[in-house]
């Protein structure tokens, strides 16, 4: 059954071949995915992120208040998720609601599959969406 407000559908398909898409391709079909998302949903809180256990990140994400998880794409690599995730957030750190505050790719620890992720609140339903302590003492340094 799982849970309505986490969605799988936007991960890209496997070639016949079993190869995925070049990185070019997947990070421009990536990126189309957030640009995407964030023009529906209009003004919105979110993150870029990366994780190999997608239902446990969700959960974190939930309880500060967000409520949509795409899961933007997944591969056996971790280097090739981090890269990813790096030029996701290089593409929309300076978006007004970007929380993103690391430029990306320190992560995951785990074991494959690897998935490229982002979690998202709409301002419409951001209430409560809130920084973590440490998150915000390092967003005052960014600003100063």
């Amino acid at each position: 059954r799982g849970d309505s407000r986490i969605s799988a559908i936007r991960l890209p398909c496997v070639e016949a071949s079993g190869k995925m898409a070049l990185a070019g391709s997947a990070l421009r079909r990536a990126k189309s995915i957030v640009e995407e998302l964030l023009q529906r949903e209009g003004p919105a809180v979110f993150k870029i992120g990366i994780t190999c256990n997608p239902l446990n990140r969700w959960l974190a994400y939930a309880m500060d208040g967000y409520h949509q998880f795409h899961l933007l794409y997944a591969t056996e690599e971790s280097g090739v998720v981090q890269m990813l995730e790096a030029a996701l957030i290089d593409s929309f750190q300076e978006r007004s609601g970007c929380r993103n505050i690391a430029r990306g790719g320190e992560g995951p620890v785990g074991k494959p599959p690897f998935f490229a992720y982002l979690a998202l609140a709409p301002c419409r339903d951001a209430v409560g969406v809130r920084l973590q302590p440490c998150a915000q003492r390092k967003r005052m340094r960014i600003r100063d």
